[in-house]
């Protein structure tokens, strides 16, 4: 029984280092053109991620793949996020840690401000400031260059306002919980710290799986 409740304990363990160490990104596909965010990471067609984009955020796909944005290069897929208001929030039920992360491509400067709760509300964390890309007007679509930004911080945030000049601002790869932002399919990819617990974990689980054949229990 004690070798169960050990196996029970590792088996927990090896769960919930993976969930809450884990680093999620949005790379905003499937979720249509010219299309509100909105609940899509919240129950929707990407997951009940328990995350929520205000209606101002819009999902736009490159005019190359079928869709009306004038972009190109983009980090992933062929949809990335537009701000059509100068600022977009989003509530994140869970919280994340470390860092905020993404891919932008502007014709003005903007920030992304962090708050400790939901809705843009609580204390702030942290700012990300961006600048604006004087050759994001080229050849190939109107926004096709992109650069990488993000920032460290310390405590939970549970929230993020998107802070720009609207129809010239442009995201991708949003990216919680960690400072540099993911490249390739969304999902969620535990952090080099989760990878190294698991490994102590599983490693527990297999020495455990030896006593008991040993002792033949």
């Amino acid at each position: 029984m004690k070798s169960l409740n050990s196996l029970a304990f590792a088996a927990s363990l090896v769960a919930s280092v993976s969930a809450s160490a884990a680093v999620v990104m949005l790379d905003f596909e499937g979720i249509g053109d010219l299309v509100p965010v909105s609940n899509f990471y919240n129950g929707g067609a990407g997951g009940n991620l328990g995350v929520v984009f205000s209606p101002n955020a819009i999902a736009a796909i490159d005019i190359h793949q079928g869709g009306s944005a004038d972009i190109a290069n983009q980090p992933s897929g062929k949809t990335v996020m537009a701000l059509f208001d100068p600022s977009v929030m989003v509530s994140y039920a869970a919280g994340f840690t470390t860092g905020l992360s993404f891919f932008f491509s502007a014709g003005a400067a903007g920030e992304v401000d962090l708050y400790e709760s939901l809705d843009g509300t609580g204390t702030p964390i942290t700012k990300i400031f961006f600048s604006a890309d004087p050759s994001f007007n080229c050849v190939g679509g109107k926004f096709c260059n992109w650069t990488a930004a993000g920032g460290a911080f310390t405590g939970i945030a549970r929230s993020a306002v998107f802070v720009g000049d609207p129809f010239v601002t442009l995201f991708d790869n949003v990216t919680f919980g960690s400072a540099t932002p993911l490249v390739g399919g969304g999902g969620n990819v535990p952090e080099p710290t989760s990878i190294a617990l698991v490994g102590i974990a599983l490693a527990g689980l297999g020495a455990i799986s030896r006593r008991r054949v040993g002792s033949g229990k």
